[in-house]
């Protein structure tokens, strides 16, 4: 590979090994409908944006990223971000599609934070 694993690639890698050689190793894409997924950039948008609306929630409440997790503040404030991408698409603005997005999105944001916690907890940051 040559590159170190990110967070995203060794989630990839553990929910699909097959599917993370055919993108990572061949660089494949799978053609998908990005009607009812997010297409990449819409992805790293709602990460950023809820790891910044996030971090500044946790900087206010001075609380900690277990704290969002368990009261449900990851998936309130993926849910915002959704709803305004999908706003003007009928078929995003479907309560079911909607909803898919948002367990994916949230899934990624609580794993990444869940990691980036055993990360620090098991002294890994320089």
């Amino acid at each position: 590979m040559g590159r170190t694993l990110s967070y995203t690639r060794i989630s990839e890698l553990q929910k699909c090994p097959f599917k993370f050689f055919f993108r990572r190793m061949l660089r494949l894409e799978e053609k998908s409908d990005e009607l009812y997924e997010l297409s990449s950039i819409e992805k790293g948008i709602t990460y950023h944006a809820a790891l910044k609306s996030l971090y500044d929630w946790k900087q206010e409440e001075n609380a900690t990223w277990d704290r969002a997790i368990e009261e449900g503040k990851v998936r309130e404030v993926v849910e915002g971000i959704i709803q305004r991408l999908g706003a003007a698409n009928t078929v995003r603005s479907l309560p079911s599609v909607r909803r898919a997005m948002t367990e994916d999105a949230t899934g990624a944001i609580q794993g990444y934070l869940e990691f980036e916690r055993d990360k620090r907890e098991a002294g890994l940051y320089r």
